[in-house]
């Protein structure tokens, strides 16, 4: 993810959850397409920002938007 995310700066995060589908990119580049099958698996919600590697650091967000999918 090095090429990916870039440090000091402010990135785009973008994330798509729709059925048991999970997808996620940074800066247009997806870096996740998961799929639950886990029968636990929740399809409606909370929505959590977090980010955390273990080390001191701060966390800015801007510009957040939430969108409903469009239904097929």
């Amino acid at each position: 993810m090095s090429n990916t995310y870039t440090p000091q700066e402010w990135n785009r995060m973008t994330i798509r959850a729709g059925g048991k589908r999970i997808e996620y990119w940074i800066n247009g580049i997806k870096v996740m397409d998961y799929i639950d099958e886990g029968l636990k698996a929740s399809r409606e919600g909370n929505i959590g920002f977090q980010l955390h590697d273990g080390t001191v650091m701060q966390v800015a967000y801007k510009n957040i938007r939430v969108r409903e999918l469009n239904k097929k």
